[in-house]
């Protein structure tokens, strides 16, 4: 097994001798690092100002590890500590700052009317200024002064934390270590219960076995019976989708999947630069990080179009790939197609990235084996191993773009079966029949947190990171693949650890496992 850190932070483990360490965040070390910080913190804040003008869904959650992130980023470790252990389940009480710690410069909340300056306006206004950490000379009972960027970035926190704070919707009970309570049956507001019904149906470990269930019944009325014949035999016969699919836009611009994905909820971030970068007359092989058990971030945002990934990329179509399976299952295939995906063949791929401008596709490249290492707090890659998505991007000239979906691992917790054997070996006897495997998941209940098939709360941050453009060789060699490889890994780190002090603070690091 080859042995590779995507971070150069510091150790905070000792794991066995065939893995890389494990390793957590550091603060920014230069003020080009905390102005960096800064700005993709104003970024995340002007996504939730845009969401609040629109009366859209904004989850307590979001706020709150923007504060820790906006904390980390000025150089209050000690106030950074304190909010992580004491934000469990709401924002408002866990921003406060303690006796011992320095406060904020910053102005007093807004009255009622009064219009507040978007943080890209604050970003604009300020682009000459840096914060600078205070230094260690500095007694901790000084006040600290702050550039009006970091100012700004503090109130209009504010501002959001009050917003949320004043909202029941906001609020979830649904937080590290909770179980069960009469209080989280009794007060939850309907719009969550509606977003818990919404994705009950349409996961894997619920959707398919309803579907089924379904097929089954039907076949059994003698009345509906010839129609689920003909149906069955139809989808094996001349109902196989032909790739690539266009999406059903009367589908994915349904209702529902907004509370879909206010569930969790998932957002998606497109830098300036991406966007830039992005030419609706090419075509373009996007990659998921990591897979986790479900691909949440890569179905909401670039299957269903939630968040306008379409409209942020210049208008390109992106077509997510899938096990073939899930275009055999009756009824549930038709999510599938709807959604215009493929099988994440190569033959598929290839006939998509030659279809026509702007056909792109998007595979999740660690498959079951990685769904299996998916751990909260954890991001642990297979990517080693896995040549084959290069080989094809160099075959067809096309730009790989790595996409990394922060908090994808937290939804679930999967069982360790470190010391379960048997079960270890009936898992890989079952992806050898089947081509997949089904991860034995502890998720969460409608009424009760701490087991059943529904993922946990948990937000998640998918970004987008810059083309990595390749040459065209139609027939690569091991060293070409190798070559290539070790420079998208690159990209992929860049992009994480851009990144990861906004959205993935609690985490154990980037691990490339084999």
């Amino acid at each position: 097994m080859r042995r590779r850190s995507a971070s150069n932070r510091t150790s905070e483990a000792s794991p066995p001798a065939d893995e890389p360490p494990l390793t957590h965040a550091r603060p920014p070390a230069s003020r080009e690092e905390v102005e960096g910080q800064l700005e993709r913190i104003l970024y995340a804040i002007n996504q939730l100002q845009q969401l609040q003008q629109r009366g859209q869904y904004i989850a307590s959650t979001e706020v709150s590890n923007l504060r820790r992130a906006f904390l980390f980023a000025v150089g209050e470790e000690l106030r950074y500590r304190d909010t992580r252990d004491e934000c469990g389940s709401t924002s408002s009480s866990a921003c406060v700052s303690g006796p011992t710690t320095p406060s904020l410069v910053a102005q007093d909340p807004p009255s009622k009317g009064t219009t507040l300056p978007t943080a890209l306006a604050v970003t604009a206004a300020t682009q000459e200024e840096a914060v600078c950490p205070a230094e260690a000379s500095v007694p901790m009972e000084a006040k600290r002064n702050y550039s009006p960027k970091a100012t700004a970035a503090d109130r209009l926190l504010t501002a959001l934390e009050q917003y949320v704070a004043e909202n029941p919707n906001s609020t979830s009970f649904d937080v590290r270590g909770a179980r069960f309570s009469w209080r989280s049956v009794i007060r939850t507001p309907g719009e969550r219960r509606l977003q818990s019904l919404i994705i009950s149906g349409f996961i894997f470990f619920t959707g398919i076995p309803i579907c089924l269930v379904i097929t089954t019944l039907l076949l059994l009325s003698r009345y509906t019976a010839p129609l689920m014949v003909m149906y069955l035999i139809w989808m094996l016969t001349f109902g196989r989708p032909t790739h690539p699919q266009q999406k059903n836009l009367f589908f994915t611009r349904c209702f529902l999947w907004r509370y879909y994905r206010d569930y969790f909820p998932v957002r998606l971030v497109v830098p300036e630069p991406v966007r830039r970068r992005i030419d609706k007359e090419r075509n373009y092989f996007f990659v998921y990080h990591p897979h986790g058990i479900h691909s949440f971030g890569a179905l909401v945002n670039f299957g269903m179009d939630r968040n306008n990934a379409s409209k942020l990329l210049n208008g390109i179509t992106i077509h997510l790939q899938t096990l073939s399976i899930n275009f055999y299952v009756p009824l549930w295939r038709q999510l599938s197609i709807w959604m215009g995906c493929g099988d994440a063949s190569a033959s598929c791929i290839r006939k998509t990235l030659r279809s026509g401008a702007g056909q792109s596709i998007m595979l999740v490249v660690g498959g079951a084996e990685e769904a299996l290492m998916a751990k909260p707090n954890r991001n642990d890659l297979l990517l080693f191993k896995r040549k084959g998505f290069i080989k094809i991007a160099l075959q067809e000239g096309t730009p790989l773009v790595p996409v990394y979906g922060f908090g994808e691992n937290n939804v679930y917790g999967v069982m360790d079966l470190t010391n379960e054997p048997w079960i270890q070996c009936l898992l890989r006897l079952c992806k050898q029949c089947v081509g997949f495997v089904v991860p034995l998941i502890r998720g969460r209940g409608f009424f009760h947190f701490n087991y059943g098939p529904l993922p946990h709360r948990s937000p998640i941050v998918v970004v987008v990171g810059e083309p990595l453009e390749v040459p065209h060789i139609p027939n690569p060699t091991k060293e070409d693949l190798d070559v290539w490889q070790g420079k998208y890994i690159e990209c992929l780190c860049k992009l994480y650890n851009d990144h990861r002090g906004i959205y993935d603070l609690e985490s154990t690091g980037l691990r490339i496992m084999e």
